[in-house]
């Protein structure tokens, strides 16, 4: 999922770089229309997923409060696309896309990374486990060869 929403953060974004094209502009609102409130659930989940529910309430608030702090940046990129840009908001959309896919990215592959240490370590459990005689850790259905 998480790959999934930078490809369509990116998307909007390039979208937003195309000049004088009416398409894109619809396809861009249509695509912004869709994407928020998949994002909303998706950083939702995430933070749930990563960082557990007994801190969910605190992180989630956190990444929210992060994202209103962000959105004082909105009157420095007005002054820069009138005062710099005359008036062109390509160059400061470009900024943004290029920190968008970078930040997502890096995200994309930590996730990747701490779910493969996470099911390494729940695969050490196991083998300890069946070494022992204990039960089985995988939910049912989700052993070798599931998808």
């Amino acid at each position: 999922m998480l790959t999934v929403l930078v490809s369509i953060a990116t998307t909007i974004g390039v979208l937003g770089l195309i000049e004088n094209s009416y398409l894109a502009a619809y396809i861009n609102v249509l695509l912004f229309v869709a994407y928020r409130p998949f994002y909303y659930t998706v950083v939702s989940d995430y933070c749930a997923k990563v960082f557990g529910v007994e801190t969910f309430g605190k992180v989630y608030g956190a990444v929210i409060c992060l994202a209103g702090l962000f959105n004082f940046s909105q009157a420095a990129l007005d002054t820069i696309t009138y005062r710099l840009c005359g008036g062109d908001p390509r160059p400061a959309n470009a900024v943004l896309l290029a920190a968008a896919v970078v930040v997502g990215v890096a995200l994309v592959a930590f996730v990747r990374n701490r779910g493969r240490e996470e099911r390494r370590e729940i695969l050490k459990q196991e083998a300890r486990a069946a070494r022992e005689g204990g039960e089985c850790l995988w939910p049912e259905g989700a052993g070798y060869g599931s998808v």
